[in-house]
């Protein structure tokens, strides 16, 4: 039985890299791997190689994005429809398994019902800003079967009209590698990346506000260079390829010639993680700061609505662009009780409550 995974992004292939594993590994189901967007793209670090290290064997859906603007990425999406049907013609999988609430898994999805293949959908039920809800939303009436993160998204696609029997809560698929520490040590990371830090550095990690036009020249040099006053390192990751994304990365681009300024296309979840274990601080608009830093008893600050209405443990500080008030939060956050950390998204073991339940609903 073929089961069929779908990635586009950096942070998506890393929650399910365990489910990839087992699927690979599984007597009965057969791995089919696919990449697109990100993973493709020179522009984001090309993290296919990432995923090659991993699953030499994969397929590739073309999707060529030449810049951050909105009409960019919907002629960059039309390729990527059309070449999912030239993929899905020649190759029919039983199952596709989808992530998240992005723009290029969606039209995937799309392809998939005209092929009338189904799909399991991952983290749906979730509540955010920006465009994400709508498209994770749909992303959830189009599947047969369904992972939400937590009991408070399971609730959430049942008030979609979502049958119950085909929900299966399992917590988030992040935490799996998290919890199992299968990430290098923080001294072996800093040599893989050739970098010298000290002890005290934050991640820095903001995406597109797709829904606020926000002037990202004006707030994002400001920040950075109060981080820079307050850490004697920032790291700083590029955001995801939302329109819009260009204007952010020019203006990281501008401390690239500060030497405690470590800038990075994409770090590999490993990494990533590794160096979470060991930051001072996460600020930024990323899932990752609300869902992962928990683990870590990482202090975080989320900025701007991006992250509206997502369930998030009561360590995260919300505000806005203001440098004010983004200072007040650092310090609100820097100061948390970790012995009182309450996460809604379990401690590990999601992808494998996923394989059960395919097992039950598809090898009956």
């Amino acid at each position: 039985m073929q089961i069929a995974v779908f990635s586009g992004k950096r942070g998506g292939y890393g929650a399910m890299k365990p489910l990839l594993r087992h699927l690979q590994s599984h007597p009965v189901f057969e791995l089919s791997l696919i990449l697109s967007d990100q993973h493709i793209n020179e522009n984001f670090g090309n993290t296919q190689e990432e995923v090659k290290n991993d699953f030499p064997k994969y397929s590739t859906l073309k999707m060529i994005q030449k810049n951050s603007s909105p009409d960019s990425r919907v002629d960059a999406l039309s390729q990527m429809m059309r070449s999912a049907a030239i993929y899905l013609k020649k190759n029919k999988p039983d199952l596709v398994i989808l992530y998240g609430d992005r723009s290029e898994v969606l039209t995937f999805a799309l392809a998939l019902i005209h092929f009338n293949i189904p799909i399991a959908h991952i983290q749906g039920g979730d509540t955010s800003g920006n465009i994400d809800d709508g498209i994770r939303h749909s992303l959830s009436h189009f599947a047969k079967y369904h992972f939400p993160s937590c009991d408070e998204s399971k609730n959430k696609l049942i008030e979609l009209g979502i049958e119950k029997e085909t929900i299966c809560a399992v917590g988030d698929c992040h935490l799996d590698e998290i919890y199992s520490k299968n990430y290098p040590r923080y001294e072996e990371t800093l040599h893989s990346l050739n970098i010298d830090i000290e002890s005290k550095f934050c991640i820095f990690l903001l995406h597109p506000d797709t829904v606020n036009n926000i002037n990202y020249n004006k707030i994002i040099v400001p920040i950075i260079k109060y981080l820079l006053k307050i850490f004697h390192d920032v790291i700083a990751i590029y955001p995801c390829s939302d329109h819009g994304y260009g204007e952010i990365v020019d203006s990281l681009i501008k401390f690239k010639k500060n030497d405690n300024f470590h800038l990075y296309k994409n770090l590999d979840a490993p990494y990533f993680w590794s160096l979470m274990s060991r930051a001072k601080l996460f600020i930024g608009n990323s899932s990752a700061g609300i869902i992962e830093t928990a683990a870590f008893k990482l202090p975080t600050v989320n900025i701007g609505e991006r992250q509206k209405g997502r369930l998030r443990p009561n360590h995260i500080v919300d505000t806005n662009y203001d440098l004010s008030k983004i200072k007040e939060a650092i310090s609100k956050a820097m100061k948390f009780n970790f012995k009182e950390i309450k996460s809604p998204y379990g401690e590990g073991g999601a992808n494998l409550k996923i394989i059960k339940f395919l097992e039950s609903k598809l090898l009956c």
